[in-house]
């Protein structure tokens, strides 16, 4: 599957104009005759035409994360998820930074002895040790935690739901609501970073974004019990989604802290 260089629209393979907007994929678009090799490359121009549209998606979710899904790219969903982890991971590694730039400002202030430090853990080392490694970790487990939350949902919905929107289609539903959580993660992570926030505020907001995420999940099982017409009442499905999503998230984290 690839994408219109000029809309974004995901096409086949082997299209040669895009059944949406009609662009001739075969065409480099020239904007003037020095153009670069790269400019021309199909791949970068499809790659930036995604990014553009996709901005667009982001900012129309943003004022109507309920809007019918049908007509997006079913890619927007898991770049919303991607960045939700990322965003995520970013918020922690910063607060985990922060944390021990305050021990160690603490341990400045009350001036221990040799002796004294010799017993504490090296926090050089253990601010060092909160870099790239520590934030890919971090990133990898809000990743595998929302792909499990996610298959729980659509496990669930599969059972309970007469009709019901495919994978790639429930991921965009919850891409939508995600976009939303993302712009606050990404603003105070920021926030925090040039240290515009304070750590309190900042794991509020790391809270709040959990308890987003929570209420999203159980705004798409209503809404799509509500167009199936489902014999049994959302508040059932709902309950049930949470407790055995409890139970796969539990085995998840075990199995990756252990």
């Amino acid at each position: 599957m690839k994408y219109c260089i000029n809309c974004g629209k995901e096409m086949k393979d082997d299209g040669k104009f895009c059944p949406n907007c009609g662009q001739d994929q075969t065409a480099a678009v020239n904007n003037d005759s020095e153009q670069s090799s790269i400019a021309d490359n199909q791949t970068v121009q499809q790659t930036v035409a995604l990014g553009k549209n996709y901005w667009k998606y982001f900012l129309g979710k943003l004022a109507w994360p309920t809007a019918e899904t049908s007509d997006e790219p079913l890619a927007f969903g898991y770049i919303s998820v991607g960045l939700y982890a990322v965003l995520q991971g970013f918020l922690i590694t910063l607060l985990v930074s922060h944390g021990l730039n305050m021990v160690d400002a603490l341990l400045n202030f009350f001036d221990f002895d040799d002796s004294s430090m010799q017993s504490m853990p090296n926090m050089g080392s253990m601010f060092q040790g909160v870099s790239f490694s520590f934030f890919l970790r971090t990133f990898i487990i809000f990743l595998l935690m929302a792909a499990v939350t996610i298959g729980v949902l659509f496990g669930i919905e599969k059972i309970t739901l007469k009709t019901t929107p495919d994978f790639h289609q429930t991921v965009l539903q919850v891409g939508n609501f995600l976009n939303v959580i993302n712009l606050i993660l990404l603003v105070f992570s920021l926030g925090l970073f040039i240290q515009l926030f304070s750590v309190t505020i900042s794991i509020l907001v790391l809270l709040m974004a959990s308890i987003f995420f929570q209420l999203a999940l159980i705004l798409v099982i209503n809404y799509n019990a509500r167009n199936a017409n489902c014999k049994i009442a959302p508040f059932y499905i709902i309950l049930l989604f949470f407790v055995v999503n409890a139970l796969a998230s539990g085995i998840l984290f075990t199995m990756v802290v252990a």
